[in-house]
């Protein structure tokens, strides 16, 4: 899960500096500086995971608490992310209106955020102390 949202970054910060081609169509941009502090925040939240990750695999119990603040980090800043967009955007924040557009908008994000809850879930003591051993 992190790995993957580390190689999309990577892609989109190389696709913003003309790095890599990109279709002539397309425009990137990396935002304002809010963005860039958000976006710069989730990246590092993600290669967290993607450590904390590597560290439960090896049964590390500094793996745990890794995990934990990736796992609440990643829904916050996703939030975060979109209240900002909905803030600058006026075109955007009318897509959020009426309840059901409301609804259709925040489906992508609830889908976003379930797996770092479902990680952070695991990571409570019970759970934890079975990935890693006693003493968590």
């Amino acid at each position: 899960y992190g790995g993957l949202e580390v190689i999309g970054a990577a892609a989109r910060f190389a696709l913003e500096h003309n790095w890599v081609a990109s279709p002539p169509s397309m425009r990137w941009d990396d935002g304002d500086l809010m963005g860039i502090v958000l976006t710069t925040a989730s990246t590092l939240a993600q290669l967290l995971m993607l450590w904390g990750g590597i560290m439960l695999l090896r049964r590390s119990r500094r793996a745990i608490p890794v995990l934990r603040i990736a796992s609440i980090s990643l829904p916050v800043l996703s939030l975060l992310g979109l209240l900002w967009i909905i803030y600058i955007e006026n075109n955007y924040a009318s897509y959020w209106s009426t309840p059901a557009s409301a609804i259709a908008q925040a489906i992508p994000y609830v889908t976003y955020s379930w797996l770092p809850v479902l990680i952070l879930l695991l990571t409570l003591p019970p759970m934890a102390r079975r990935m890693v051993g006693p003493n968590v």
